[in-house]
Formats: C-alpha cells, sequence, structure tokens
C-alpha cells in the first residue's frame, strides 16, 4: 500500500452483504524501503453474519514501522441494508445521529447504507462492532439505487412541466425521487418506503408516459432509460 508521506489515521471499511469475510490491511511508511527489513504492520479484519447479526472485528495491530499512529478512526459501511436495530461499540450500544458524529451511526438512504463512524480508537486493542440488523425482507433492495438514480436524473432533467395540467399530478414523481432522503432522515420509515417503492416508481413512470407527447424534449431521455 503506498500512502506517501503520511500512514492513513481513518479508515472506511465498506462490507458487502456474506456470511463470513476477511481480510489484512498492510502498511508501512510509504517514503522509503524499510519494509524489507521487516518495517510494516497488517491490521485483520472480519465480519460474520449469523442469525440476524453481523458482528464486525478489527483485531490489534501486528508489526510497527516509523511514524506509525498510534490511534485511528474508522467508518464502517454496511452496504446494501436497511437501518439496524441497534449497534454495539466494544460492547455498549452507540445511537443514531443523521449528522453522523463519532461513536454513532447514520444512513445514506440513497445508497442504501448503513454508515458507522468510530472514534478514535488505540490500535494495539481489539475493536468489536455488532450489528442487530432488521429482518425485512433485502431482496426488496436489489435494483433499487438505479431505479431512483434514474428518476432524481430526470426530475432534474425535466423540471416542472410548464403545461395547463395540475402540478400536482407530477408530486408523485418528486415524491418518489426522494426516497432516498426520506429514509436518511427517517431511518424507522426505511422498510415502509422500500416495500411501497416499486409500485411508487412505476406509477411515476406510467405518469411521464401520458404527459411524454406534450413534453417533448422528455422522448430522448425516456428512451435512452428505456422507460417504455
Amino acid at each position: 500500500m503506498r500512502i506517501d508521506d503520511k500512514p492513513f489515521e481513518d479508515i472506511i471499511l465498506d462490507v458487502y452483504p456474506g456470511e463470513k469475510g476477511s481480510f489484512s490491511l498492510y502498511e508501512d511508511a510509504g517514503n522509503d524501503n524499510n519494509y524489507k527489513d521487516g518495517k510494516f504492520a497488517f491490521t485483520d479484519i472480519t465480519s460474520e453474519y449469523k442469525e440476524g447479526k453481523s458482528v464486525i472485528t478489527i483485531n490489534p495491530v501486528k508489526g510497527s514501522f516509523e511514524n506509525m499512529p498510534t490511534q485511528r478512526k474508522y467508518q464502517i459501511r454496511l452496504v446494501n441494508t436497511y437501518p439496524p436495530k441497534s449497534v454495539k461499540l466494544n460492547d455498549v450500544e452507540i445511537s443514531y445521529n443523521s449528522e453522523s458524529p463519532e461513536n454513532c451511526w447514520s444512513y445514506d438512504g440513497s445508497n442504501v447504507s448503513t454508515i458507522i463512524n468510530i472514534g478514535k480508537q488505540d490500535l494495539k486493542q481489539n475493536i468489536s462492532i455488532v450489528i442487530d440488523h432488521d429482518t425485512a425482507d433485502v431482496s426488496l433492495l436489489s435494483g433499487f439505487k438505479g431505479k431512483l438514480k434514474h428518476l432524481r436524473n430526470f426530475v432534474d432533467f425535466a423540471g416542472r412541466p410548464k403545461d395547463p395540467d395540475p402540478r400536482y399530478i407530477y408530486e408523485p414523481i418528486v415524491s418518489t425521487s426522494l426516497t432516498g432522503r426520506k429514509m436518511t432522515y427517517e431511518p424507522n420509515q426505511a422498510v415502509e418506503l422500500i416495500g411501497n417503492f416499486d409500485r411508487n416508481y412505476n406509477k411515476a413512470v406510467e405518469i411521464i408516459k401520458s404527459v411524454k407527447s406534450k413534453e417533448n424534449q422528455w422522448k430522448p431521455y425516456l428512451d435512452w432509460l428505456e422507460i417504455k
């Protein structure tokens, strides 16, 4: 790992669904050849899912090198997940906070990812993160990000039509395009919003189709998105 003149003090870990996973984070000074003489370090990181819970373990660092940090912050991103029931850091439950301060969790609704921000931890200490997951159907998350992105892009492209139709008929399009943002700030609504998303998305597409002939500039964009 080449990290130039300064070792990383903050690490971002993307954790994807699966029963078990592991990897070793390798580091050295980055600006000398002392790694050839054993001046480097490894940090073993594991994740395991069992009975509705994920356990992520960041093991104590092994090895050392010049100017190696003694503490480190971590951000853990649980990809393709619902907001959790609870999160524990070293056996202490941490709370939800949309502002993402240290030692709290937040939710990125547009990317359906749980974000756990961990303040500075001693590299020589074991770090344990236990996530109690919601039991909702995760298969409903498949395709969500792509559809949401397409709909947001369409809203940004088209804006609000300037025809004599009542504007309220376009509200389902705008409202559905904001699903991710709603989940970010109201994670307790995420399961319901995801459960209703495909129906609301299809309704939005039908509205777009119904007025496409009046909004000729929409057609190339719709064709590009393959909305038929």
